[in-house]
């Protein structure tokens, strides 16, 4: 294995790996002894209030909880899906969801090693396994397993869905796409790769076998409560979703310095010019804008041979991935943010290495920031919406950052294989 050449090859690479490692099982003991008085502020809460909302056939979806994040944002069945653990203990149910998350977290590094080493990328796969310090300690992780939330959950779920479509098994692909649908649809987003390769059989089946199932998840809701409670809810969802943006409470300067961790294009410029109709004209503008290379790139690989698109696939969804959250109004992370930089790292010149480098590494380290941080000051340095007064991340639009740069040195990494295999062509 990769990890065992390493070992041996690096003292510093075993150095980092056991301070990590110590790192993550002192983060770990702290998570456990901390849960019973976190879980009341966690997003377990929020899905446990829902099943029981569901139970009581009380609204899930109230607009007015946008202001205070704490909104039941998923569709009817995940409500009914808790409804069996409302008979647990709190703190059981906390303990049992953060040991999901842990596994969930090394099966996502599990698949990426399978998928790079299955491809034959001998030195992204290297890279991946060199990261491991940096994977070990990454924050995206422990914010997720601390709010208990779906930021690794997704990543993986779409990771399986693009093994699956890799391997063209529609049937698996169909049950990772029924998954995430409820949850996070914007996360479907690799089901565009067999229309690049125009693969319509399979797309097609996928699709129809996903909605199939999605309606099957809506029969399941009403047969679980009644009928009229259930599709209420779900066109209560459907409102709710198409609501969420408009509603969201912003931020902006006259509420204070703190900017907060949504780093969406949206939530920094109405941060600094206001939630005025011209600025939100001039975010959808801009958007468009940083997408449209995007939208072009994909154009013209849709026009070419589909075995010449085949080789590009993992770039594509990639650049798919940072495209969606480029478009998105709230972003609170890049969670594949490490695995994307192991992919490009081989590929990156000295300079490119700086910029990916100092994008990621940062943000990645920033979990023992704020822990060191509140073991000196306690809560004195806590706000009352969570924010940490001493992290530059509550400040400052680093995922936003962090975004821009992956998102253009993944672009680059794009042109310049279609530049290469144009020169070769010619050849």
């Amino acid at each position: 294995m990769e990890i065992c050449t390493l070992w041996a090859d690096s003292k510093w690479y075993r150095c980092g790996v056991i301070a990590a490692a110590l790192y993550a099982t002192l983060r770990l003991l702290i998570h456990f002894v901390s849960l019973e008085w976190a879980v009341s502020l966690s997003d377990l809460a929020i899905y446990l209030l829902a099943a029981e909302r569901a139970v009581a056939h009380q609204p899930l979806y109230l607009v007015s909880e946008l202001a205070t994040a704490s909104s039941f944002q998923y569709a009817p069945v995940i409500a009914a899906l808790f409804v069996p653990l409302l008979s647990l203990p709190e703190i059981t149910v906390s303990i049992l969801f953060s040991l999901f998350h842990v596994l969930i977290y090394i099966l996502l590094i599990w698949r990426w090693d399978v998928i790079l080493h299955r491809c034959g990328f001998a030195a992204e796969r290297r890279t991946l396994w060199a990261l491991l310090p940096l994977t070990l300690v990454y924050e995206v992780f422990w914010s997720d397993i601390g709010y208990l939330n779906v930021y690794i959950l997704m990543p993986l779920l779409a990771t399986l869905l693009l093994e699956a479509i890799l391997e063209q098994k529609w049937m698996r692909a169909t049950v990772w796409l029924s998954i995430i649908l409820p949850i996070k649809p914007f996360w479907a987003f690799p089901i565009l790769l067999p229309a690049l390769f125009r693969r319509w059989k399979f797309l097609a089946a996928m699709v129809a076998a996903a909605l199939a199932v999605y309606l099957a998840t809506i029969l399941l809701t009403c047969s679980l409560f009644s009928v009229d409670y259930g599709l209420q809810e779900y066109v209560a969802y459907f409102q709710f979703i198409n609501q969420m943006s408009s509603a969201f409470a912003w931020r902006t300067l006259n509420a204070g310095l703190l900017l907060g961790y949504n780093h969406s294009l949206k939530q920094t410029f109405v941060y600094f010019l206001g939630a005025s109709p011209f600025t939100l004209g001039l975010v959808t503008a801009l958007k468009t804008l940083l997408l449209l290379p995007l939208a072009w790139t994909l154009f013209k690989l849709w026009r070419r041979p589909p075995g010449s698109v085949l080789p590009r696939v993992l770039d594509l969804f990639f650049a798919l991935y940072l495209g969606i959250f480029i478009w998105l109004d709230v972003v609170w992370e890049v969670a594949l943010a490490l695995v994307l930089l192991a992919w490009l790292w081989p590929r990156l010149k000295r300079v490119e290495k700086w910029v990916a480098g100092l994008a990621v590494i940062p943000l990645s380290l920033m979990d023992i920031w704020r822990l060191l941080s509140y073991l000196a000051f306690g809560d004195s340095i806590m706000t009352e919406r969570g924010d940490i007064l001493i992290d530059p991340s509550a400040y400052a639009p680093l995922i936003l950052l962090e975004l821009a740069a992956l998102y253009g040195l993944t672009l680059l990494a794009l042109w310049r294989e279609e530049k290469e295999t144009h020169v070769e062509g010619q050849a």
